[in-house]
């Protein structure tokens, strides 16, 4: 029933979608340019490179996200902890989510987004390792704060500002497309890592999660460096893109830098 009820919520969207005149950005690049048959395959042509790194930068919030969402539940359970004290712990941090995904996008605004994404992707590395061991303590009360540090601070600080990174990496003409490519590709890591995660402890010799913890902490670096390549957003000015200054080098697909400054 709970699921058969979310056709609401598309009916709302398209509502409001319907209710929402198109960006002038978005006119001004529509009657600039014709518009392309195949929008993913220009995507892939144009800015092939941005799309790269926009789903290096997410790939280790969704991976930490299957850790805290899924692997954990199990992981919990065959160590002996009671299913519902995990699933409890994670409704917990989910309720504080909603709370860390919004404070951490609004100072994005402020901070801009790669301190937060580099803050972030350390932080899930250090938690990697610390989670494990709190989930065996088969504590409640210390299995629900770990929770709600991942998934309700750490997790959102990368999550959060995603949206706004992604629609600042592509130029107009690809940014729906880019911006949407970018986040599925980066989630499919939310998909998989449950069945890495469990491939690797089936074939460790020994029932350490110290591997698990290592594949999460390489992932993150990956995170902090297409971070690092892509450079601060937050004050790019998507106006001028339709003006010709378009956030990617159109040879490599590689934003450039840019200062952080607010734009005059």
């Amino acid at each position: 029933l709970p699921f058969l009820a979310s056709i609401l919520l598309l009916v709302v969207g398209i509502i409001v979608r319907s209710a929402v005149d198109e960006s002038p950005e978005f006119l001004a690049a529509k009657t600039r340019a014709p518009s392309r048959r195949i929008p993913i395959v220009a995507a892939l042509r144009d800015q092939p490179v941005t799309l790269l790194f926009a789903v290096g930068v997410g790939l280790s919030a969704f991976m930490f996200q299957g850790l805290l969402t899924t692997y954990s539940v199990a992981y919990g359970v065959q160590i002996g902890v009671e299913q519902q004290t995990i699933l409890n712990a994670l409704s917990f941090s989910s309720f504080f989510a909603i709370f860390g995904i919004i404070g951490w996008s609004r100072l994005s605004d402020t901070i801009g987004r790669r301190p937060l994404v580099i803050a972030g992707a350390v932080l899930i590395a250090v938690w990697s390792f610390v989670l494990f061991p709190m989930i065996e303590t088969k504590d409640g009360l210390i299995i629900t704060i770990g929770m709600i540090i991942g998934q309700g601070v750490i997790h959102p600080m990368i999550y959060g500002p995603l949206a706004g990174l992604y629609s600042e990496l592509f130029d107009t003409e690809h940014r729906y497309t880019g911006a949407s490519l970018g986040y599925q590709i980066a989630g499919i890591g939310a998909g998989i890592s449950p069945v890495l995660f469990a491939a690797i402890m089936s074939s460790a010799d020994s029932p350490s999660t110290v591997p698990l913890s290592i594949v999460i902490t390489a992932v993150a670096a990956i995170s902090i460096l297409c971070i690092w390549r892509l450079g601060e957003t937050k004050s790019r000015n998507l106006s001028e893109q339709n003006l010709g200054e378009t956030p990617t080098n159109t040879k490599n697909g590689t934003p450039p830098a840019l200062p952080e400054g607010p734009t005059q």
